[in-house]
């Protein structure tokens, strides 16, 4: 809603940017700072066939017009909840999915099984 944020930060900064936004909320606000970084895994899905994998695993509707580049969509992928992202940071399409840590295995198998037939190869750091 208007009335919540999901702020995602750089893996290194966690700590930093906690304390800067908890030092920075007004007081007598009715605001709540919860980090979430320990519930949730990340899964990114980039290149020019992250639409059709994505569609072939969620009933979200995942077009340009629907989800476009800078926005978040909560969708569903193999009966989880997942919160997608779209962004890139390989100058292709792509989404940054946040997961449940439990789900994890599961959303990436079957992004896997959905992309196989585009060539999806498992890359990351």
């Amino acid at each position: 809603g208007e009335d919540r944020f999901y702020i995602v930060t750089g893996t290194g900064f966690r700590t930093h940017d906690l304390s800067w936004i908890s030092d920075h909320i007004g007081s007598g606000l009715d605001a709540r700072l919860t980090d979430v970084t320990e519930e949730y895994g990340t899964l990114s899905l980039m290149g020019p066939r992250a639409r059709d994998v994505l569609q072939a695993v969620t009933e979200a509707d995942v077009s340009n017009a629907a989800f476009p580049f800078g926005q978040a969509h909560e969708i569903a992928i193999a009966g989880h909840s997942v919160k997608a992202l779209r962004v890139t940071y390989v100058g292709e399409l792509g989404w940054e999915l946040h997961v449940p840590i439990a789900a994890a295995g599961e959303v990436f198998d079957a992004l896997m099984a959905a992309g196989k037939a585009h060539g999806i190869r498992p890359v990351g750091y």
